[in-house]
């Protein structure tokens, strides 16, 4: 029986897929961009765990470091996982929260060029992000799969 909303087609490469009123493919990904993902994920659990020790173990650290320091990996987090969930939306959580990365490492160190490294880390995690975006499965970019 087939859906009324769904219509079977078969690919150039000969690869059932599934195709909509619309005519919009199923969104495939590279698995490359998903483990890249998934590495983000566990990652900054890992990250957001190690500062929660780091601030249990110094009780002389302000609850609002602990606070700003739990923002970054929380939004990466999230970021990834919106953008496993093909949402556009992750992607620009991710350079936000790189942004507010840099403004706290530019108040938090006595110099720019102790926060150098720092600084460029930020800014080149989002462009790495966007070039693995970019990579295609039967020619089609993830960037342009994402809403």
């Amino acid at each position: 029986m087939v859906d009324r909303d769904k219509y079977i087609i078969i690919n150039k490469n000969n690869k059932v897929m599934e195709t909509n009123v619309l005519n919009e493919q199923t969104k495939q990904r590279p698995g490359f961009v998903t483990f890249w993902l998934w590495l983000g994920i566990i990652m900054n659990v890992v990250l957001a765990l190690i500062m929660v020790s780091v601030f249990t173990t110094n009780n002389t650290l302000p609850i609002l470091s602990l606070i700003l320091a739990l923002l970054i990996p929380v939004m990466d987090i999230v970021g990834s996982i919106l953008l496993l969930n093909w949402k556009k939306f992750g992607f620009w959580l991710k350079v936000i929260s790189g942004v507010i990365f840099i403004a706290i490492i530019l108040f938090s160190y006595k110099s720019f060029s102790e926060s150098l490294d720092y600084i460029i880390i930020a800014v080149i995690s989002p462009i790495i992000l966007l070039a693995i975006l970019q990579i295609q499965k039967d020619g089609i970019s993830c960037w342009k799969q994402l809403e």
